[in-house]
């Protein structure tokens, strides 16, 4: 699994906890210029002198809303979600 399939099966899963599909209020790599939702951004590999080990990436899902309480929803259910223990998405 390379790193566009990696962020790709992230934002599937940002989509189904938070009931959104994918691009059309949920999106890869930044919010459409307009546009309001979420957006699962995959960023730099994480590096470590340790060289068995699966490769890590930092990840940020933001969010762009109308108004203060979609964003506290979209927060509420992320944070009930993580973290998630014995899950890895290899490549």
């Amino acid at each position: 699994m390379d790193i566009i399939e990696i962020e790709k099966t992230l934002t599937k899963w940002a989509a189904d906890i938070l009931g959104l599909t994918v691009d059309k209020d949920i999106f890869r790599g930044n919010i459409p210029t307009g546009k309001t939702g979420v957006a699962v951004i995959l960023g730099s590999e994480i590096y470590s002198e340790t060289r068995f080990r699966p490769r890590t990436y930092n990840l940020q899902i933001i969010g762009k809303y109308e108004n203060r309480d979609e964003a506290f929803r979209m927060l509420s259910k992320l944070s009930g979600s993580l973290p998630i223990h014995e899950t890895n998405i290899y490549g």
